[in-house]
């Protein structure tokens, strides 16, 4: 025995909301997630109204949607998401997309996207897009933490020129953290 892990062995589980209109496509994206070692806890939604509903109600590491959907699109499920305040990362999975509207996508908050014809890069942008929010939600916390210690801090008054012993002198030395 060497060691070595199988990735394939090991499951990672993954609550993934799907926004799709066919079910073949969802469980096509499962069984490729699963060979790559996830364990998928799904939610699949076809509506704006049940992706809303979902959205405020679930728990969810990430969102899989199609773009292209009955009387709705990609664009509408990241402005709702936008508009939530909740920070999810949304890979696009479709059929076709131009590269206009791959890059539209991205500048509208779209994680990455992927064809459903290259559907084996689809584990590789779900890792990408789970450490992206990880860093993302470590930077947050590291500002958060930054400004309440300085919020917190104050200055001790220094000592005025009577209350010094005498021939003592205040260091001009530049105020540095610990």
């Amino acid at each position: 025995m060497s060691g070595e892990t199988n990735p394939s062995s090991v499951t990672r589980p993954l609550r993934v909301l799907f926004v799709d209109d066919c079910h073949d496509d969802v469980r096509l994206s499962i069984r490729v997630l699963a060979k790559a070692g996830y364990e998928i806890h799904k939610h699949v939604v076809e509506t704006p109204e049940q992706f809303a509903q979902a959205l405020s109600a679930g728990e969810y590491d990430l969102i899989l949607c199609d773009y292209r959907l009955p009387g709705w699109s990609g664009a509408d499920v990241l402005a709702m998401v936008r508009d939530s305040g909740r920070e999810l990362p949304v890979v696009m999975v479709t059929g076709t997309l131009g590269e206009e509207t791959a890059v539209e996508m991205i500048k509208l908050g779209a994680a990455d996207f992927v064809l459903k014809q290259r559907l084996v890069r689809l584990p590789l942008a779900i890792e990408r897009a789970l450490r992206e929010k990880l860093s993302a939600r470590n930077a947050t916390r590291r500002r958060y933490a930054s400004d309440s210690s300085v919020a917190s801090w104050s200055p001790q008054p220094m000592p005025s020129r009577s209350s010094r012993p005498r021939g003592a002198s205040v260091s001009r030395m530049p105020l540095t953290r610990r």
